[in-house]
């Protein structure tokens, strides 16, 4: 393939009425170093009359624009046709002179060190005899010398006036600061761009080979799909990023023998290529992306209040900041972008740490939600049933589907609720003839909400949230209900299980993971008398730096809710706390109650005046 790029830069470098040096623009990652290593030097070495010899330099960690000039000198006597004379005369010097130029007195160091300690005839004399040359200089603009690129570039230009010497400059032009200087120095700047199909052809040659058909082709349709959704799918380097990634951790799956090899091998690629993508496009960091997923039941809430606001015609209940109002859209898009896909914590964790987890195969299988080709159920657990390929094993599967959605009990939330789906989907489809779809509706929104029929520790680590449901009914008032019930009972059952942790460790509690407590209100579902109790029973250390958790706590402004909840708790355990240090008698422990008392009434006012400042606002 031979791109239009390319093709400029061959037809510039031929025209003689102007000096042959041309600039290659191009963002970070669009794949400039490619275009030079598979179109521009096996077009160039093809036509040696032409072009001359082929040399390349990156001026990365060039210091000065005489160690530029030594090693393009370098470069050329080493493979000149007629360079073997000319290095038998430097050699022919003697040691002495070798030695005073720094010199290895090894032939291999002569040619460096001699040019390099020789100021002026020898650099010189090589500049003013070089020819038949095609020089590619890449890096400019990672160069932090002002000077030195505007001395390179000039250098650069003299090479081309003065010895026909044909110059590809290779530059990101946005990073450089000087463009009026980059327009004086080169003849044409041409800038590289590359469409969707070019990308894909280039992905192909690269890991010609390498990737199974299959995997392959998902790679194809999810960067089509990625720019769908407007996310930016045109870095070289991120692609390639993603697929490494999808490679090396193919190799840890395909020991997996327990698992349907070619749809788990589907999904990862699916989802890996799809995170990266997303999280390149908008600049995010693993910090980042952690708080988009915290503030899930955030964007549900807002989402659902919305859409009943908008039923009552109602003006909308919340005003979100500027801030909330970007972190809004960041969820909304990753929520689109992978519509009808289950989405795993561990497998983002791994597309921005390169860390394959040390899991055993049925770790493995359950925290990447791999499905296995024994159940015909993991093909509806996966929201798609056009994949059976016979009607016996569709029938066993429609078995297995209706057992768990009516039968089985302490059943996985997502699971649930993704084959209720698609069994909802395929009645109202047709699949199922003289159905009676209202009942069916209402006999599922009465299984949903038995005691014990969802694992409710199953709930918070959901995929639910990032996708769109395909079935009518689902879809309906009364099932969003019985779903959030759900939410509140999940919500109700990790309270507690927080406050009871909290109570044992609170220090190893708020930094986990799962717990997202940090910065979220949690204090108001723990009763104060309880908690107080439990502070009593605490080391005099873990007090003195409970007080600076607090201090640390209230200092985040951009928290309303948990400031609305979290006052009346912290004022009944400020008082609960006052209550008990009177009847502490040793003096230590006294002072650090003490401490901890004056932190939560300074915490207290904070969110008072803070309160009081908004409601003016």
């Amino acid at each position: 393939m031979t791109g239009k790029a390319t093709k400029q830069i061959i037809e510039q470098l031929k025209d003689s009425s102007h000096p042959p040096i041309v600039l290659l623009d191009g963002a970070w990652g669009i794949g400039k170093t490619y275009l030079i290593d598979n179109e521009l030097r096996p077009l160039i070495e093809s036509a040696p009359q032409e072009f001359g010899d082929y040399h390349y330099i990156s001026v990365f960690g060039i210091q000065n624009v005489t160690e530029f000039q030594d090693q393009i000198v370098s470069l050329y006597i080493s493979n000149q046709k007629e360079g073997s004379k000319y290095l038998d005369g430097l050699t022919s010097l003697s040691g002495k002179l070798a030695r005073m130029c720094g010199a290895d007195t090894s032939e291999a160091g002569v040619i460096q060190g001699v040019i390099s300690g020789t100021t002026g005839f020898l650099r010189q004399k090589a500049i003013q005899n070089m020819k038949d040359v095609t020089l590619v200089v890449d890096d400019l603009e990672r160069l932090t010398d002002e000077k030195l690129i505007a001395d390179i570039m000039g250098t650069c230009l003299r090479f081309a006036e003065n010895n026909k010497i044909k110059i590809i400059a290779v530059a990101n032009v946005a990073a450089l600061k000087d463009k009026n200087k980059v327009e004086k120095s080169f003849s044409d700047v041409i800038k590289l761009t590359r469409t969707t199909e070019e990308l894909l052809t280039i992905i192909n040659q690269i890991y010609n080979d390498v990737l199974e058909p299959a995997v392959e082709k998902v790679i194809f349709q999810t960067i089509n799909q990625a720019q769908s959704f407007n996310v930016d799918i045109n870095n070289l380097r991120v692609l390639q990023r993603a697929i490494n990634r999808i490679i090396k951790l193919m190799k840890r799956v395909g020991d997996i023998e327990e698992i349907d090899q070619r749809r788990s091998a589907e999904m990862l690629t699916q989802h890996i290529l799809l995170l990266t993508l997303y999280c390149y496009s908008n600049k995010l960091n693993w910090e980042d992306f952690v708080l988009i997923l915290s503030n899930t039941d955030k964007w549900r809430t807002h989402q659902l209040t919305a859409a009943i606001a908008r039923k009552k015609d109602q003006p909308q209940v919340e005003k979100l900041s500027e801030e909330e109002l970007r972190q809004k859209a960041l969820f909304d898009q990753l929520s689109s972008l992978l519509n009808g896909l289950p989405f795993i914590d561990v497998l983002a964790e791994y597309c921005f740490t390169n860390l394959v987890p040390e899991l055993s195969d049925e770790e493995f299988i359950k925290r990447f939600q791999l499905p296995r080709p024994s159940n015909p159920i993991d093909i509806f657990k996966s929201h798609t049933f056009y994949s059976f390929t016979t009607e016996d094993e569709f029938e066993l599967g429609i078995e297995q589907l209706e057992e768990l959605l009516f039968t089985m009990n302490n059943v996985n939330w997502s699971d649930w609720i993704i084959c209720c789906d698609t069994y909802l989907f395929m009645y109202e489809r047709g699949y199922f003839e003289d159905a009676n779809i209202p009942k069916l509706t209402n006999k599922l929104e009465t299984r949903v909400l038995e005691d014990g029929v969802i694992d409710l520790d199953t709930v918070n680590n959901s995929r639910l949230n990032f996708r769109d449901y395909s079935s009518n009914q689902i879809r309906t008032a009364s099932f969003e209900q019985a779903i959030n019930k759900i939410y509140q009972r999940s919500k109700s059952k990790h309270e507690a299980s927080i406050t009871e942790s909290f109570l044992k460790d609170w220090r190893k509690t708020i930094h986990k993971p799962q717990c997202h407590i940090e910065n979220q209100p949690f204090f108001h579902s723990i009763d104060h008398g309880i908690l107080a109790e439990a502070i009593a029973q605490w080391t005099v250390m873990e007090i003195a730096e409970f007080v600076g958790f607090i201090r640390r706590r209230y200092l985040i402004v951009n928290n309303p809710e948990k400031d609305k909840l979290e006052l009346p708790a912290i004022k009944q355990l400020s008082k609960q706390l006052d209550l008990k240090r009177k009847h502490i008698p040793g003096r230590l422990q006294k002072g650090v109650f003490k401490e901890l008392i004056v932190e939560l009434n300074n915490a207290i006012t904070t969110i008072e005046v803070r309160q009081k400042s908004d409601s003016l606002n």
